[in-house]
């Protein structure tokens, strides 16, 4: 059994080390006294430890026992301390399984189990073995990948609710394996992230992006998605500087995307790189706004120009007057700081009329109007919505006199 203590980084962080070893002697001690008899219990480094039992009861209980010694908060010097654990196992009926053996696979329920939420146990079982192994093949063949070029990019383009005009896309990358086809982007970006790999994927998107925006017709606009990692590993100013310089692309015509939890993460360098960003004419745009900490001081604080409203408002706008309501109080929220308002993940003909009739919303996304599009298709989709937006709009000028 491998034990973690959650949230330990922020005990260390917060209230120095010597308050953390402090933690790690109670913890040391509870563990004590939920392990069976003749177990062995040693500390592995930082907040981990292993229990290795002969135990031959329910293992699952066993677990319990540890998480029920973790229910109540520590006291260490005057201060009350998160105290939960979370717990990856694994069982062996051969006494000669080798310990190394027993420990990556305990290693897999662990991450299995912070991955399901924290404070919270998990036993081995075959699948994450089959799944450890392809994560690795992917990390290999994603290394592989970046390294040579072999990534491509969709648009996503994002609409004008009343003309129905293209007035942005949202470049978004794609990975296609040789063996294993389409890599889902919910899969590989975290391990891009993971890897390190993320901030070079992001300065290869950037590049492409402008260069393929460059070439579409009107005045129709690109964005591109930058994670926390990339206020640390990128010069963000000079990359998009030079990829506007490499493809002639006004600096109007280019957006980045940032999550709330992305500026957070790297607060102090996330606000001089946005400011920096937005002196040069840089749009930028809060991404998925209402799944993060949704601190309405960011919004005053930094130089937003556009808020996208995650997808999860939009659900049951059409059914349910509560979420419509919500959903409006939001757009309203929007504009009443001057920002773009957009609505993400539009599906049906409902939820737009819902939108049309009720909202501030200024721009929509969704598969309603177009799934994401490799880049040889997007170009001949911006011609046809906005040439025939133009015409509607003339016919509707001729119309009034």
């Amino acid at each position: 059994m491998i034990i973690d203590l959650d949230e330990f980084k922020h005990v260390n962080d917060s209230f120095g080390h010597i308050v953390g070893d402090m933690l790690l002697e109670q913890v040391a001690d509870r563990l004590k006294k939920a392990a069976p008899e003749g177990a062995i219990l040693a500390r592995l480094g930082g907040d981990e430890f292993i229990m290795l039992s002969p135990y031959s009861g329910n293992a699952q209980l066993l677990a319990d026992r540890v998480l029920d010694a973790f229910q109540a908060p520590f006291s260490v010097d005057g201060l009350n301390l998160p105290s939960k654990v979370s717990v990856g196992l694994v069982t062996s009926a051969d006494s000669s399984d080798e310990l190394d053996e027993l420990m990556t696979k305990a290693d897999l329920a662990l991450f299995a189990a912070k991955s399901g939420g924290r404070g919270r146990s998990q036993l081995f079982h075959a699948q994450m073995d089959i799944d450890y192994h392809y994560r690795q093949r992917l990390k290999a063949d994603l290394r592989d990948a970046v390294a040579d070029g072999e990534l491509s990019l969709a648009f996503q383009p994002l609409f004008d609710i009343d003309t129905r005009r293209v007035v942005s896309c949202e470049a978004l990358a794609r990975w296609n394996h040789a063996e294993l086809g389409p890599v889902p982007p919910a899969t590989f970006i975290p391990l891009a992230e993971e890897m390190g790999l993320i901030s070079d994927i992001t300065a290869w998107v950037v590049k492409n992006a402008a260069r393929e925006c460059s070439q579409w017709p009107g005045a129709v606009g690109v964005a591109v998605n930058v994670s926390a990692r990339d206020f640390r590993g990128l010069d963000l100013p000079e990359l998009i500087d030079a990829a506007l310089v490499d493809s002639a692309l006004p600096a109007a015509r280019f957006e980045i995307e940032v999550t709330e939890t992305a500026v957070i993460e790297e607060r102090e360098l996330a606000n001089r790189t946005l400011k920096t960003l937005a002196d040069k004419g840089i749009a930028i745009a809060l991404d998925d706004f209402g799944t993060g900490y949704s601190s309405l001081s960011y919004l005053n604080a930094l130089p937003f120009t556009k808020l996208k409203i995650d997808r999860s408002f939009l659900v049951d706008i059409a059914t349910k007057p509560r979420a419509l309501r919500l959903l409006a109080s939001v757009a309203r929220l929007g504009r009443d700081l001057d920002l773009t308002v957009v609505a993400e993940g539009v599906e049906t003909e409902a939820q737009l009329e819902a939108m049309v009739a009720h909202t501030l919303v200024q721009q929509v996304q969704g598969y309603h109007f177009s799934r994401p599009l490799p880049a040889r298709d997007i170009s001949e989709l911006i011609a046809r919505f906005n040439s025939g937006a133009s015409k509607d709009q003339a016919a509707e000028n001729r119309k009034h006199g």
